[in-house]
């Protein structure tokens, strides 16, 4: 494991040097047939209307309740912006979030890896019947960095049984072979679904789950409104409990090609003054709680450049170096530093701009069409990646203060080091895992 973490630290600094030396580059070709597609699983029909209203999983008090008990990391006239808030909170989970509750990493086969099995994490409840959590991680997340810790903990510490599985972008995948390519979420969904009926009656057996509920955050949460809609056109679906969706991507597609123009607004040389500056040092020293995270906030060019370029699109390009080793795309060092998300998309991923399937609130309302109420996404008004797209102006689903929560401040995921002036504080995820699981 140890010589595992220092290849992949060795890949991420030589990604970061490519990175900040490339230029730009011409449209690189990804080598090979994808696989990928709508045609690789039938989507289903475009909802006409959005049904019933939804039995609530908050009340529009509650809602209100838990904005208002809601305090942001820092007063924004102080100097915060939405790229430090984000960036400060996912820092902190990777380096100061300790495990406390015992997880087993359990190995299963699928077809949809060719080259080995996948590692899931699993926790099993002491009492003989209880609920099951099913987590699923954000973009790129998986073992090494995983931003999920604190979710995974509350379920297990409250008594779940608990699933937890690492993103589909992730090199815990993609070193495997995969049979798609990250960002077919069509082939995603089916196989997390297959996944989830394996792991149950091989690791705890259906005659000891009371319920099921989904938990997602960023990718992992639009990923979930997904699984749940083509769970909901099974004969019997699994999901019974809850959908909880953090800070999903509104419009995927969007959602990405934000994150692209955002890396192309800060150069190669702003970035390397920011490291220079010890932007980065500013970064561990808040996280590990050595100064204050008001005295370590940074102008927002320092933010968006860690957030967006060393963050999203470094991660990316690790991700491509990994799959085009286990797929041997035969990709240049050259091609792999010069991929954005929007070159990806359109070679491989098959999802269109403006599209039905790269909505979240279209596979929303598919879930709801077919008898499915238990949804509810929070977000952040000054979430980065989803500029320009409202959800309340939603065109496929009619979000209501039962199946929405949005919060003033907190960035991308910034939410989850939030505080809370609330008795169930001081952290304000909690708050809101207890107002969904009471």
């Amino acid at each position: 494991m140890k010589n595992e973490i220092k290849n992949q630290m060795k890949n991420r600094i030589l990604i970061l040097i490519l990175s900040l030396s490339a230029v730009a580059c011409g449209k690189s070709s990804m080598k090979g047939s994808s696989g990928a597609g709508q045609g690789a699983l039938e989507a289903p029909r475009v909802s006409n209307g959005d049904g019933a209203a939804p039995a609530p999983v908050l009340t529009p008090g509650k809602n209100a309740e838990l904005v208002q008990e809601f305090i942001p990391q820092v007063d924004p006239a102080g100097g915060d912006n939405r790229f430090s808030t984000a960036l400060f909170a996912i820092a902190r989970e990777m380096i100061t979030v300790k495990e406390t509750v015992k997880f087993t990493e359990v190995e299963i086969a699928t077809p949809y890896l060719k080259d080995g099995p996948l590692k899931v994490l699993v926790h099993l409840s002491e009492n003989p019947t209880a609920p099951l959590a099913i987590v699923m991680n954000p973009l790129f997340s998986g073992d090494f960095q995983d931003q999920m810790l604190r979710f995974k903990e509350y379920y297990a510490k409250r008594g779940y049984h608990v699933l937890a599985f690492p993103n589909t972008w992730a090199p815990e995948y993609l070193k495997h072979n995969p049979s798609f390519y990250p960002g077919d979420i069509w082939t995603e969904a089916k196989m997390h679904l297959e996944l989830f009926d394996q792991l149950i009656d091989a690791q705890i057996g259906r005659g000891r789950i009371t319920g099921v509920t989904l938990v997602g955050v960023s990718y992992g949460a639009f990923l979930g409104g997904v699984v749940k809609a083509y769970d909901q056109r099974r004969a019997r679906p699994l999901i019974d409990g809850p959908t909880l969706l953090i800070n999903p991507p509104h419009d995927i597609v969007h959602s990405l090609s934000t994150i692209d123009r955002q890396v192309s607004e800060v150069s190669a040389k702003d970035g390397a003054k920011c490291l220079l500056n010890g932007g980065l040092l500013g970064i561990i020293k808040a996280a590990m709680k050595i100064t204050d995270y008001n005295q370590a906030v940074m102008n927002e060019a320092c933010a968006k450049y860690f957030l967006t370029t060393v963050g999203f699109n470094l991660a990316l390009k690790y991700s491509i170096m990994s799959l085009n080793s286990s797929k041997k795309l035969g990709l240049t060092a050259k091609e792999i530093t010069s991929m954005t998300f929007t070159k990806y998309i359109q070679a491989v991923a098959k999802l269109q701009p403006n599209s039905s399937d790269s909505d979240l609130g279209y596979w929303l309302s598919e879930a709801r069409r077919m008898g499915y109420e238990k949804m509810l996404v929070v977000n952040s008004v000054d979430d980065s990646i989803n500029e320009g797209n409202d959800l309340t102006a939603n065109k496929y689903f009619r979000f209501t203060p039962e199946t929405l929560l949005t919060l003033p401040t907190g960035g991308h995921t910034g939410l989850r080091e939030a505080k809370t002036k609330a008795v169930c504080g001081p952290e304000w995820i909690n708050c809101l895992l207890r107002a969904v699981y009471p």
